[in-house]
């Protein structure tokens, strides 16, 4: 084929109306996922203002001794980019955080939601999407996608956990050392 030869006007025409129609759903797929995120943001904002409203403020008892606050310098899990050999240390670490702040969250969607912006990588990330995607559709409006955090982390060990890690965990314990191990 000769380089140097004119692009035939109709062939350049249709190569540049098929790429603006893939921009143009491209640019679409990306205003609902952008739809999607600021929903589930909005929902997030209204169920911890709503959880603050609600709750009453404790009044310590008289007879009580004051307790020393501690102020624990824990890390957030690290970004979770969909890795399974990364998806058990990634679910310890959001419940390590859960533990050490509780006044932090006062209920299971708030855990989910907080887990899930750690997720903002690969595979981990497209599947966050697609949870956001679904909570957006105005027939699940309002209407959590997990139950609670027990369902989140059912559902994040089947799509992140190492397939088959009870196989590998047994076949690790059989296989004879090598002499170079001793």
């Amino acid at each position: 084929m000769d380089l140097s030869s004119p692009i035939p006007t109709e062939n350049m025409e249709s190569r540049l109306a098929g790429l603006e129609s893939k921009l143009a759903s491209q640019e679409a797929k990306n205003e609902q996922v952008l739809d999607a995120l600021n929903t589930t943001l909005r929902l997030l904002a209204t169920m911890t203002q709503n959880q603050q409203t609600a709750l009453p403020q404790a009044q310590p008892a008289p007879t009580s001794v004051p307790r020393a606050k501690l102020d624990l310098k824990s890390s957030p899990p690290p970004n979770f980019d969909g890795d399974r050999h990364r998806g058990k240390g990634f679910i310890i670490a959001c419940q390590a955080y859960f533990r050490l702040h509780p006044d932090q969250f006062p209920d299971e969607q708030t855990k989910i939601q907080w887990a899930m912006t750690y997720m903002n990588q690969g595979q981990a990330q497209k599947w966050a999407n697609r949870i956001y995607h679904w909570e957006a559709i105005p027939a699940n409006a309002g209407s959590p996608h997990f139950v609670d955090w027990d369902d989140f982390r059912s559902r994040f060990l089947t799509e992140f956990f190492p397939l088959h890690s009870d196989a590998v965990a047994t076949n690790t314990l059989l296989l004879p050392r090598s002499s170079n191990s001793r």
